[in-house]
């Protein structure tokens, strides 16, 4: 029986009868032959519980990329004082703050390679990290300022403790106090 002349309706009772036999296979028909044309690759059925964690997973990525974002101010600092320390009585120097930003942004982009962060709004959210880091990272010399003397320099905790308050959030010439003081 040649498949050019049967009806279409034998042709579909036909594929049903054989359906299991093609679910992952495919097969043409030329003339009155089948031909297999290669294995289809089974569909994956997408469960409630892997659908939840892949959005779950797609919040925590943007989790990640403003921390990665707050750890490349750190991290660039802590280059930049390795390469050229800031002296024990430095005072606020516009180089050094754009010397710290350059390879506090290279950083940044280091990690976003290593980490594979290439959506646009990954890269929001890490830039507003630096942001934040930038805002907030005074406060380590506050807080903790052995560890940042060791990690920045003594000119950088200096400086950092002269121009601001402790527990506020910095930008530019605007002070948000955060925690009130304890008295």
């Amino acid at each position: 029986m040649a498949v050019s002349n049967t009806s279409f309706a034998e042709r579909l009772q036909r594929i049903d009868q054989r359906k299991d036999l093609h679910e992952t296979r495919l097969v043409l028909h030329v003339g009155n032959q089948e031909v297999d044309a290669g294995a289809r690759a089974p569909r994956k059925r997408i469960t409630r519980s892997r659908e939840l964690l892949g959005n779950l997973g797609y919040v925590l990525s943007f989790v990640g990329a403003f921390c990665l974002g707050v750890i490349a101010l750190p991290i660039g600092l802590f280059v930049r004082n390795t390469l050229a320390p800031m002296g024990a009585d430095a005072e606020f120097d516009l180089g050094y703050l754009a010397l710290s930003g350059v390879i506090s942004l290279v950083i940044a982009f280091v990690l976003a390679e290593m980490f594979r962060i290439t959506k646009g709004l990954h890269k929001t959210a890490q830039t507003i990290g630096i942001f934040l880091a930038i805002s907030l990272i005074h406060n380590l010399a506050w807080w903790f300022p052995i560890t940042s003397t060791i990690l920045f320099g003594e000119g950088w905790v200096q400086m950092q403790i002269y121009n601001t308050e402790p527990n506020t959030l910095k930008f530019r010439e605007l002070e948000i106090l955060l925690v009130a003081p304890e008295k």
